[in-house]
């Protein structure tokens, strides 16, 4: 097992820690939180997200695009969506 998989397996163990039992779960939170972003956030929510999925296909939703991304990444994504605000 390489290095690079062995960090991607304990970020998937740090996800499961956070209350996620795997990526598609993270990757729907995060689709969530997207439809419930306060409109004082919103540009800084679409900067966040173009700065991890610049080179995913832009034809699909925020969830399927999160899942081809590294564990990783979307366990990065998900701490700095965790800055902003939501609608209840």
């Amino acid at each position: 097992m390489s290095v690079i998989d062995r960090i991607d397996k304990f970020m998937v163990t740090e996800a499961k820690l956070r209350g996620f039992k795997n990526r598609k779960a993270l990757a729907m939170e995060i689709e969530d939180m997207d439809a419930k972003v306060e409109n004082r956030d919103v540009l800084k929510f679409q900067l966040i997200l173009n700065k991890y999925l610049r080179n995913i296909d832009i034809t699909l939703s925020v969830g399927e695009a999160v899942m081809k991304i590294k564990d990783r990444d979307a366990v990065a994504l998900y701490d700095e969506l965790l800055d902003l605000h939501y609608n209840d």
